[in-house]
Parts: C-alpha cells; sequence; structure tokens
C-alpha cells in the first residue's frame, strides 16, 4: 500500500509542476493575457497556479491510471 500512497503523490506532484510551469510560461510571455497589467499581480498569480496545477495534477493521474502504469 505504501507504494501505491507514494506513486500517487508523485504522479499528482509532477502533474503540478507541469501545470505550473505552464502558468509561468504564459505570464513571462503575457502577463496581461492572464489580467496582470504592466506587473505581476502576487495574489492572481497564487490563485492561478492552484487553478493551473489541480486539472494537470488529475490529468496526469488519470493518464497513468488509464495506461496502467501506477
Amino acid at each position: 500500500m505504501d507504494t501505491l500512497i507514494f506513486k500517487v503523490a508523485v504522479r499528482m506532484a509532477t502533474g503540478f509542476s507541469i501545470g505550473f510551469l505552464t502558468l509561468l510560461i504564459i505570464v513571462y510571455g503575457n502577463p496581461s493575457a492572464l489580467g496582470h497589467g504592466n506587473g505581476i499581480d502576487v495574489v492572481g498569480l497564487c490563485l492561478q497556479t492552484y487553478a493551473f496545477g489541480a486539472p494537470f495534477a488529475i490529468g496526469y493521474l488519470c493518464t497513468g491510471l488509464g495506461m496502467g502504469a501506477l
């Protein structure tokens, strides 16, 4: 059971990291595309981190489950 929990945690963390990097690339390329204006809004960036990271994490986990790699 410990290996299952570890594999789920690793896949969730990996997916969240991919989502976060995607967010950073978008904000770095065009900050006004996500409503940051000329500067970076820290509270908005934190909320967008969760908004991008959570779906990527669940998607990465579900893909791993669907392909039987878990």
